[in-house]
């Protein structure tokens, strides 16, 4: 079902910037209907452990967006959609005051979705939590290993790649679940294999440390 799934994520993308004209932040929304189908779709294959079709879906190329090659998560995927403002998602009603309110709203809506692509799990939260987090370390897998290295280096104590964070960066106890998932073998061989972090393991390191740098800043 990928290559169908990703067909409709184009064909909902494509067909909302048909219209070229009006406000900016109604015409940076009309590819919501994208973003909830891209969401719900992988926290399926998560909820599954899918690993390498999740990879697939989240490194998909994606049509040029302003002339740029992009991935899909980097088309899609929190911050780094255009719709994805949080000064928008704050304007909620109950999201006023939210760190990640995009992301709040994804596991309201798709929370009331989830009998139907996740069937019955006690732990709905922390599947949308690993999705989101392995949307992240999709996202900062665009950068390459040497650069990563040398802004390790160079920033010691901040983050030093930028990268979309949902709430798990803010939820402690999810944080230190994800954390601990991310550093255990099992987790670490099953990822490789399926083609995060480039398949590498130092790539995954670095990205564990750089997701712990984001999350100590929005714990705070």
């Amino acid at each position: 079902e990928l290559s169908l799934t990703l067909d409709l994520l184009r064909g909902l993308y494509r067909s909302s910037e048909n219209d070229g004209s009006g406000v900016n932040i109604w015409l940076n929304l009309s590819s919501y209907p994208a973003v909830l189908l891209f969401t719900a779709y992988g926290i399926g294959l998560t909820r599954s452990q899918r690993w390498k079709t999740l990879h697939t879906l989240l490194k998909a190329d994606w049509p040029q967006v302003h002339y740029e090659d992009k991935k899909l998560v980097s088309a899609l995927f929190l911050s780094s959609w255009v719709g994805g403002d949080r000064a928008i998602w704050n304007q909620l009603e109950g999201l006023e005051k939210r760190k990640t309110p995009l992301s709040d709203h994804l596991l309201q809506i798709v929370a009331a979705w989830k009998t139907s692509f996740v069937g019955v799990s006690s732990e709905f939260e922390l599947i949308f939590s690993r999705f989101e987090t392995l949307a992240s370390l999709a996202y900062f897998e665009e950068n390459s290993e040497e650069s990563l290295e040398q802004a390790y280096k160079n920033q010691p104590q901040q983050p030093f790649c930028p990268m979309p964070v949902g709430r798990s960066g803010w939820s402690r106890s999810s944080t230190e679940d994800l954390i601990k998932e991310l550093q255990s073998e099992v987790t670490i061989t099953s990822l490789l294999q399926a083609g995060f972090a480039k398949n590498s393991r130092r790539c995954l390191e670095l990205f564990v440390e750089n997701f712990k740098r984001h999350a100590h800043i929005m714990q705070w």
